[in-house]
Parts: structure tokens; sequence; C-alpha cells
């Protein structure tokens, strides 16, 4: 799996006609990843391979100019920005910077570009670089804090922050084409705060206006940004080089972007309700300059809205990504009433572009199909793929594993959805089952293409599998979303053991008596709560899971996520820290478990892994800990991957 074709980043000109795109393999035998980046006239032609000069490069955008390109490339800890001039096959260098850089952005007339570093606050990229070479040659390592965060999803607070960056640039109409001035413009030179968000958010976070003289972003900044989602929209003037803050108020505002075409200043961006819930619906809210105020476009969509686009070719129309139910599809929507004009459900989409005559290019993958690209013509109602990645790669293996959709009446009477895969290849005899639950926990099992939980890999191992989106999935509305809220260890717990029951009853070539259970992160909490609470299963899969709950609001970077999960903080009265703390019904522990843990987990920190280990150790129940120094709440080293998978499939042959 590690050695299949990725898809990358994609871009499309001005015009709609071109498309540029990246592809990587990894070969494991000798660890080399190729790098490819390819060509294509949309709808005419087979893609052409060009030839860059650089091993790898990333942030790919296209300029103003139709036949060139922008991308970096990184060598000796700075950033190297080129153009490539697709008339010429020619790549030229506009400018090297201090320290890495990403996600470059152009403006409609070439005269500026934007992009992202992690600086010091009011400190340049030169002078980032210096501080980070002094340091280097200092002699101590010591970390000073006075306020959190102390560490973020897999790195220690050091004082840097992701920041917009703005740079001149003087266009012509000869080669280079582009002059970039020496000095870079910090737009947020004195945020304690990151734009974009990490550690994954994009760059659909800032956008320049149609003129070319604003640029919009967003950020958190201030000592609650531990205890709060509070995230605001802020439009720098790169005139008069002021900022300004929109009148937001409470919410996690993202990705705005700017009216193509009004004769004054509009901004459409996202924005959610709770300042504490990180699983608020997102809503479309329009800011107008001319009166300086906030509107709702549409408080009536009960989908999860998970990015918005101002088409630049009908201001009338916005595209966003929505999760329907764990299927990620594309939406249009008009404006300005809000109304749905497009509600097409394409499995998952992962990105996407609007064409000229409002057809639309985009990525998608499904439980059974790597990523490729698609088109979809509005016209015909039609989708044509264009490429097919990893077709012949994967023909010389067994056929992929189908799933079924399943529904069943989970806790509180309320219908539950399930995604079930049959063992590959069964024909006679019994089968185990494998049991999955989810993290989030206020996410869902979505139809797509996944490196680290794949079902095809359980499923030719000979086990059948079921992922059910309990109480507190997303996407199936809002109250069902919020019902985990203080119930981490009911409702959940009750949905998962009836989806068991439910695909026992209706398929008899299931072994009752050969049943596993793994999740991460909240799903590796259920793990070890499902350890401390029922019999059925012969195996548990623990990976970066919670065992003791009320120390995790101590270790943890979301304060936020577990006041609001389990009702206050751990010292407060009314709380359900103990109450839905594997930890506390350790008496109950039995069966074989296996435990992963990523040595840079800061989001559930390794003392949660050890703790488990420990007490199965010292009941004397079999156990494993498996720890990755390198990795964080995932596992992306593909070496590491390889081990991870094997581990899982040893020891489901020696306990089920």
């Amino acid at each position: 799996m590690n050695e299949l074709t990725k898809l990358g980043e994609h871009i499309i000109n001005l015009d709609g006609t071109k498309m540029v795109y990246l592809t990587s393999k990894l070969t494991m035998e000798t660890n080399i990843k190729k790098q490819n980046v390819f060509l294509e006239n949309i709808g005419s032609s087979e893609p052409k391979a060009l030839k860059i000069p650089y091993d790898s490069i990333h942030s790919i955008c296209w300029t103003p100019k139709a036949d060139l390109f922008s991308f970096i490339t990184d060598s000796d800890g700075k950033s190297i920005l080129c153009i490539y001039d697709i008339s010429t096959d020619k790549v030229t260098v506009l400018k090297t910077f201090p320290i890495p850089i990403s996600s470059v952005k152009w403006n409609n007339d070439g005269t500026h570009i934007v992009f992202t570093a992690d600086v010091y606050p009011n400190k340049s990229l030169a002078q980032t670089r210096d501080i980070d070479v002094a340091k280097a040659k200092g002699n101590t390592d010591a970390l000073q804090f006075d306020q959190l965060f102390v560490y973020q999803w897999d790195e220690w607070m050091v004082g840097k922050y992701s920041h917009v960056i703005l740079n001149k640039v003087t266009p012509s109409e000869t080669a280079p084409f582009f002059t970039l001035a020496a000095n870079e413009i910090d737009v947020m030179p004195a945020a304690d705060g990151d734009c974009p968000p990490k550690p994954s958010g994009s760059s659909d976070e800032y956008s320049f206006s149609p003129d070319g003289k604003k640029v919009a972003y967003t950020t958190q900044v201030g000592r609650e940004q531990a205890w709060t989602l509070n995230r605001h929209v802020f439009v720098y003037d790169i005139e008069t080089g002021t900022t300004k803050e929109l009148p937001t108020g409470v919410g996690r505002c993202s990705r705005p972007t700017f009216n193509p075409t009004s004769d004054y200043y509009e901004i459409a961006f996202l924005q959610t309700n709770s300042s504490t819930r990180e699983s608020a619906q997102n809503y479309i809210r329009i800011w107008e300059s001319k009166t300086d105020t906030i509107r709702y476009l549409n408080r009536d969509i009960e989908d999860q809205i998970q990015s918005i686009v101002w088409s630049k070719y009908d201001p009338n129309t916005f595209h966003s990504i929505v999760n329907k139910k764990g299927r990620i599809g594309i939406s249009q929507f008009s404006y300005p009433e809000g109304s749905i004009l497009i509600d097409k459900g394409m499995a998952c989409v992962s990105s996407f572009h609007v064409l000229p005559n409002a057809d639309l290019l985009y990525s998608k993958s499904t439980f059974t199909t790597p990523h490729d690209l698609y088109h979809f013509s509005v016209a015909n109602d039609t989708e044509i793929q264009l490429t097919f990645l990893n077709t012949e790669y994967l023909a010389q293996f067994a056929p992929m594993v189908p799933f079924e959709e399943l529904w069943y009446v989970g806790a509180n009477n309320d219908l539950i959805r399930a995604y079930y895969f049959p063992p590959q290849g069964h024909t006679t005899g019994k089968a185990p089952l494998m049991v999955w639950f989810h993290g989030g926990p206020e996410q869902a099992w979505t139809d797509d293409w996944s490196y680290r939980w794949n079902p095809q890999i359980i499923c030719h191992q000979g086990y059948a599998l079921i992922a059910s989106d309990f109480h507190g999935s997303d996407s199936f509305s809002q109250d069902f979303t919020d019902s985990i809220i203080g119930r981490w260890g009911t409702w959940p717990y009750e949905d998962i053991l009836k989806g068991v029951g439910y695909v026992l009853a209706h398929k008899p070539y299931l072994d009752p008596e050969r049943i596993a259970g793994m999740g991460a992160s909240y799903g590796g909490f259920m793990a070890n709560w499902m350890q401390a609470h029922t019999k059925i299963f012969k195996a548990l899969i623990c990976h970066d899971g919670l065992f003791d709950v009320p120390t995790m609001y101590q270790e943890t970077d979301q304060l936020y996520f577990m006041e609001e999960e389990h009702l206050g903080k751990p010292w407060e009265k009314g709380t359900t820290y103990e109450e839905f703390s594997p930890s506390y019904y350790t008496k109950n522990f039995a069966t074989p478990e296996l435990i992963f843990q990523g040595g840079c987990d800061y989001r559930v920190p390794h003392s949660q892994g050890i703790m488990a280990f420990t007490t199965l150790q010292g009941l004397g129940i079999p156990s494993r800990l498996v720890r990755f120094e390198s990795e964080n709440h995932l596992i992306l080293n593909p070496y590491n991957s390889v081990r991870w998978h094997d581990e899982v499939i040893a020891w489901l042959r020696s306990y089920v």
C-alpha cells in the first residue's frame, strides 16, 4: 500500500484550460521517493511530464500570466521560489528565502505574493534564522513558558508562529517576468497565533481581494488559546499597512474568500456559534465593507460545511465541500439567497476547482479506490475520471472488498449507520469479526481511501469488519453530534455493541467467539472502555488512546475540548472525568491488548499508553506496548506503517 502512486497538489490556470498536478511514488526496497509533475490540457490531451530540475517541489500556484506557474523547492533550511514557463519548459529562480516558506498565492495583477512562514513575532525571516542559529550554538536548551500552549500536536512551543508574509513583486513582459523585492512584510507581525492554524490548516485561511490591495486572514491570539476556539477574521490594507478586525463575535472563523466582482469589499467565511465546541456547525457568513456588518447566508443548512469558495466566474454562487452522512461531496449555493443549486455526493472529495463553464474538477477517493482526478459536467450531470494512477498496480492483487451500508437501532432508539465489509474471498466456514471504533469522537467513517485505517487490509486477512457511526459522529445532524457530550461511555458503547449484535444476527457465517476491536484516539479510549465493560472481545488494540481521563486534562494541548466533552474542569462538581475513565475500572480487565503510542503525540501524550500498559502488565494480562519515537498522533512514516500493520496482524493471529 505504501508503494501506491499518491496524488498531490493540483492547480488550474485562470481560463480553466490547463491543469498541473503532482504525483509521488515510494519504492520501499530502496527508500527512494520519486515525484512527477504533469501538465494537461483539460479534456483534450494526455498528460505531459514536465522536466523540473529538483527532486521535490511543493506549493504550486498559477501566476497571473497564462503560461507561468510558481513552485517552491527546499534546500539546506532555505526555500527557493521558482517559476516554470510551460511555453518554453524553462525554470527560473525568483528568490531564495532564508527560512522555509510555503503556500504561495499571487494577486490578480502580479504585484504581490503572500505565503506563510514560521517566524518569531516582530522579527523578519532573516532575523528568525539568526535567532535559531544562535540558539543552536548556545549551551542551554531550556524552554520557558509563561502561558499555554506548552506544546501543540507534535511540537513544543518555542515562540515561533506561522504568519502570513507579503512580498512586493514587479511584473514585466520579458523573462524572468517577475522581480521580488528584497524585503518581506509580515502582515500580522505581533501576533502570538498561527495562520493557518496548526496542525492541519490550509492556505484557504488567507486570500487576496480582487483588486490585490487587501489580504484577509484568520488567526487566534492571546492567553486563552488553550481554552477557546475563538478565531477571528482580519483584513490587512497593503497601501496603508493597517489591519482591521472584522466584528465576528464568538466562534471559530475560517476560510475567508472575497466577492470577485463587487463594487465594494465583501468577504464570505465560515463561522461556528461556539467558542469551545470543536464540532460545532459551520455557517456561511458575509461581511460587507460599506456597512461593516456581518450576516448569515443560510442558517438552515444542517450538513457539515468544510470549505467555501466564491466563484470567480459567477459571483452569484458559492461552492463548498460538504459532509453528508460520511460522504463528502460538493454543493453550490446561490448568492444572496443561500439556496442550494447543486448537491453532489461524491464519496470523498478532498479539493476542487470551479471551471469557467461551472464544471467541477476535483480529487476523489472511495473505500476501494485511491485518490484520482475527476471532471464533473454540470450540463450533462456526468462524471469523467481523468487520472488512473493506480489502476494497473492494484490489478495484480486480490479484488477490493465492497461494503454494505447498514442501519440499525442503537441507543436512545436512534438509527445508527454502519459500514460492513465481508472477509475477502470467504466461501466456507466461520469468519472472525473486527470492530472498529472511530476517533474524534465527533467524526464519522467516510467513504474514502486511507493509508492508515484501511478496511481492505483487515478484510484481506480473512476478517469481516464493521465500523459504526455511533452517537457523537458528525454529519448526521448537530443534535446527533452533540449527544455524546457527557456520555462518552454510554450511548456510543451501546451503539457499538448493538452493531455487533446486528451483524452476528444477519451474517450467519460470522464466528461470535472470534471478535476483535480496535480504535485510535477516542477510539483508543473506547478500546480501553471495552476492556473494562465487556468480555465479547478476544483481543483489543489501542492506538494513542485515553486511559486515565482526569490526568488527560493536565496533559493534553486542547483544554477547551476536555472541558466541553466532560462538562467542566476535573476539580469541578458535575463533571464526568472519573465516571468515564477506564483507569477506574481496572478490576474488570481481562482481554489481551496491544497498545501503540507516538513519542511526539501531545494530543494524547505517551503517559496514557504507558499507564494502560503498566496496569495490564500488573494484572498479568497479555499486553504489548509499541512506541514510535518520531510519530505524533498518526503513523506517517511508511516503514513505521508497515511495522504497525505487522504488529496488528500478529496480535490478531495470536489471540483471535
